[in-house]
């Protein structure tokens, strides 16, 4: 072999060495840079991925779907209430025996026949109502001791009258201190003012007068007036106050004001003055007996003008016991039947009351009935049966469509209503007629 020979043939084999050297070095260099552009994807996806996550989060079902369950469930609607159960008694203070007791016969009858109904209706679930009664007679101190055997004894969760003023304000005391609701059948503002759980049930009297004598003083033309009240019926004093500033208003001269007691039997000196003083008009508000004592001694020394009275004067009970004593007698109620607006349901309700008691309802039979309904609706209302301070806020909310019509009580706990005149004719009361 040549000398130069070989060295080409070295030169050359060192030159193929390198070209495969080469090639290996730029394979792996390749295979370095493919991995490293893959990994730089991975890293980039990696960090969009946490970066948009919480920004999504809110809007989307899936990342909502997919995190950790938290130690609170949530819940898109409120727990259904337990169903109420157990016994709610209702006090009724009311006259079982005594004078009274014949005129509020019908608020009896009107709160049993809504405690039947509210029972069957299942307004209450599996509670219901019991009625338990107190013999309030016509006293202060027969009306106390009723409240205290329904509070102390019955533990009641509510009581139901009783429709004298003077009883009201002597007893009803016992109740607000112990926190059991009152519904007052009671016409003077004074005893719904007595405390948050006295709730007023009828149209304040004093409050009724002025749209009442409105009503009669243009119709009949009257131009003189005497007022006969009983000192100590603190309604009457009420009533006497209102008659006074809107007679005054309504430009009549009022020709005799008098007051008398409970106990007077014999009203010939005052039928006298009357007579004497020959008024247009009577506003008599004493109460039973001495108001229909004073009517029929009026009747007989001949008096032939408009005789007004109030419904704790001459109830309207009372034209049925005697025609002609109460003949042309107006009184001032806050219901009355066939008045108008009157609904089917409370056209059924007259009916299935006629039938049960043998007359029709008044204002305070339906009162009643409306009110036991109140008081049912309240007790739903707070949930349950024994949360009194539930119950009274319920009631300041609770809107009734009752037999009398909506019925709300107002900031001062009482219900709102119109004045209705009524006359007696025939030994009942008819609407009045001008």
């Amino acid at each position: 072999m040549c000398p130069g020979r070989g060295v080409l043939f070295v030169v050359l084999l060192n030159q193929e060495e390198r070209r495969e050297d080469m090639k290996v070095t730029l394979k792996f260099s390749a295979t370095l840079v493919t991995l490293l552009l893959v990994l730089a994807v991975l890293v980039s996806g990696c960090g969009q991925t946490q970066s948009s996550s919480p920004a999504a989060s809110p809007a989307s079902p899936k990342a909502s779907s997919s995190a950790p369950a938290s130690s609170a469930p949530a819940s898109s609607a409120p727990a259904p209430a337990a169903k109420l159960s157990g016994t709610i008694k209702i006090g009724v203070a009311l006259a079982l025996t005594g004078p009274y007791e014949t005129g509020v016969r019908g608020h009896r009858v009107g709160i049993e026949m809504a405690v039947e109904d509210v029972n069957k209706s299942g307004l209450l679930d599996d509670a219901k109502i019991e009625i338990v009664e107190a013999d309030a007679v016509n006293t202060n101190e027969t009306a106390i001791n009723a409240f205290q055997k329904l509070i102390k004894t019955d533990k009641v969760t509510a009581i139901f009258g009783p429709p004298s003023a003077t009883q009201a304000m002597a007893a009803i005391p016992l109740a607000q201190q112990a926190k059991v609701l009152v519904m007052s059948p009671n016409a003077l503002p004074a005893v719904p003012a007595i405390g948050d759980h006295v709730f007023g049930t009828v149209p304040m009297y004093p409050d009724t007068v002025p749209g009442a004598l409105k009503q009669v003083v243009p119709a009949r033309g009257i131009k003189t007036a005497a007022l006969l009240s009983e000192k100590e019926y603190v309604l009457a004093v009420a009533d006497a106050k209102a008659r006074r500033e809107t007679l005054k208003q309504l430009n009549v001269q009022i020709v005799l004001d008098e007051e008398t007691v409970a106990t007077d039997t014999d009203f010939t000196p005052l039928v006298t003055k009357v007579m004497n003083a020959k008024p247009d008009m009577v506003a008599v508000d004493l109460t039973p007996p001495a108001g229909p004592l004073l009517l029929k001694q009026l009747k007989q020394a001949g008096y032939k003008g408009t005789i007004m009275s109030g419904p704790g004067t001459l109830p309207p009970s009372f034209p049925a016991g005697d025609p002609q004593l109460y003949e042309g007698t107006l009184n001032i109620v806050g219901w009355f039947p066939g008045q108008p607006g009157e609904t089917d349901k409370t056209k059924d309700f007259i009916k299935r009351f006629a039938e049960k008691r043998g007359s029709s309802p008044d204002q305070y039979a339906i009162g009643q009935y409306d009110n036991v309904w109140m008081l049912a609706k309240a007790i739903k209302k707070a949930g349950k049966i024994n949360d009194i301070e539930g119950i009274r806020s319920a009631l300041m909310t609770i809107e009734h469509d009752g037999l009398q019509g909506k019925l709300k009580f107002n900031d001062k706990r009482i219900q709102d209503h119109n004045p209705v005149v009524i006359q007696a004719q025939n030994g009942a009361y008819t609407l009045f007629k001008p």
